[in-house]
C-alpha cells in the first residue's frame, strides 16, 4: 500500500493487487522497479515513457494512444503527479485517464487540478462506501460492494450520467471500445468489487 495513501481501510482490505491466491499474475519485480525509478528519477522514467508512446503511436491510425495510468498503485507525491502533468502536456494528441483515492490528501489537491485542467486528461476521484465525498466538479468511480448494499457510494450524483463498466461483464468490450472513461467529463463509472 506505499503506492496508496489515500486508500481506506476497505480498500486495502480489498485491493485486488494485493491478491495473493495466484489466481491473477502480476509481475511484481517489474513494478517495484517502476516505483523505484518513479521515486528516484521521475523526469528519467518521464522520458522513457514518451519513447514508449512514440513507439505505441507510430503506425497507429489514427497515432493517437490511450492511457490508463495505473492498473495498479496510485499516485504517491506532487512530483509524481507533476511528472504525469508533464508527460500529458509533452503528447496531447494522446488520451490519458486515471483512477484516484489519493485525493484525500490535501497537499496533493492543487497538483491534482493542474493535471484535471488538461483537455486529454480525464481523472477520477475513486470512492467505496467508507469514504466522504470527493472534491467539487470531479468525476467518480465507484466501487459497488455486494456485501455493503445500499450505501451512498452506490448512489448516482444528481443530475450526473452514471454506467457500470461494460468491460467488467464481459459483453466483448473493453476500455479501448467503450472510451466511457476517455471522453471529457461526461459522467461517473461504478466497477465491482473484485
Amino acid at each position: 500500500m506505499r503506492t496508496c495513501p489515500g486508500a481506506s481501510d476497505w480498500c486495502a482490505r480489498n485491493c485486488y493487487n494485493g491478491d495473493t491466491s495466484g489466481e491473477v499474475v502480476f509481475n511484481r519485480p517489474l513494478w517495484f522497479a517502476n516505483e523505484r525509478h518513479a521515486r528516484e528519477d521521475p523526469e528519467g522514467l518521464g522520458r522513457i515513457i514518451l519513447g514508449q508512446l512514440a513507439d505505441a503511436a507510430r503506425g497507429a491510425t489514427p497515432p493517437v494512444v490511450a492511457v490508463r495510468v495505473h492498473s495498479s498503485g496510485d499516485f504517491f507525491g506532487e512530483r509524481y503527479v507533476a511528472m504525469w502533468r508533464d508527460i500529458a502536456r509533452a503528447v496531447p494528441q494522446h488520451l490519458f485517464w486515471a483512477y484516484t483515492r489519493s485525493w484525500v490528501i490535501p497537499a496533493m489537491l492543487p497538483a491534482f487540478e493542474e493535471l484535471r485542467r488538461l483537455p486529454n486528461v480525464q481523472l477520477f476521484a475513486s470512492v467505496d462506501h467508507t469514504m466522504g465525498p470527493p472534491p467539487e466538479g470531479w468525476r467518480v468511480s465507484r466501487v459497488r460492494d455486494p456485501r455493503a448494499p445500499g450505501t451512498a457510494a452506490e448512489e448516482a450524483r444528481p443530475k450526473v450520467r452514471q454506467i457500470a463498466c461494460p468491460e467488467e461483464y464481459r459483453e466483448g468490450i473493453d476500455c479501448a471500445k467503450c472510451r466511457f472513461c476517455l471522453l471529457p467529463r461526461i459522467g461517473d463509472v461504478v466497477f465491482n468489487v473484485h
